[in-house]
């Protein structure tokens, strides 16, 4: 019998969920967990397939038992932050990613995120600070560049507004 290491299962999970093919992704993801059943890359591969089947309910509670086991597991931080900004609970999401930022203050996403959440919260120099942090790590993302314009636009800075968003158009 040949043993595939667990490490081989992230990698296929990963590679299917990325491509599009959900079964291949479920199908890897169940192996890591046939393996340990609190894993927190195979739970994570299955939440992201039932967050984009539309089972936020499951997504969401698969996430939050990962995070019992694995609390510094930065993929599920940022991932239950995301949820929890499109429900518009900008505070609980604040909390996640000030936990995920802490862990790894370089991840582009986790800033971009909390940008988002301190623009909801009208905290406006604090998002710009957070899309600042994360250009400085990568600058080619459309999205930040209107995020950031929109910031500039609630803070009356026209002009860097309109520049941030020919960036975007750039891009």
């Amino acid at each position: 019998m040949i043993v595939v290491a667990k490490e081989t299962h992230i990698a296929i999970a990963t590679a299917c969920y990325k491509r599009g093919d959900s079964g291949g992704a479920a199908s890897a993801a169940k192996k890591i967990l046939e393996l340990d059943a609190h894993d927190p890359d195979g739970n994570y591969i299955i939440a992201l397939i039932e967050l984009d089947d539309g089972d936020v309910e499951d997504g969401v509670r698969r996430l939050e038992e990962t995070l019992d086991y694995h609390p510094d597991h930065v993929d599920s931080l940022n991932t239950l932050a995301l949820v929890l900004i499109r429900q518009k609970k900008f505070a609980d999401a604040e909390v996640k990613l000030i936990r995920a930022i802490d862990l790894a203050p370089d991840q582009v996403e986790s800033l971009l995120n909390m940008a988002v959440v301190c623009r909801a919260l009208k905290r406006l120099d604090q998002a710009v600070e957070f899309i600042k942090k994360a250009f400085i790590h990568q600058r080619d993302i459309p999205a930040a560049h209107l995020l950031l314009g929109n910031c500039y636009q609630d803070l009356d800075r026209v002009e860097a507004a309109a520049e941030e968003f020919r960036e975007a158009v750039r891009l």
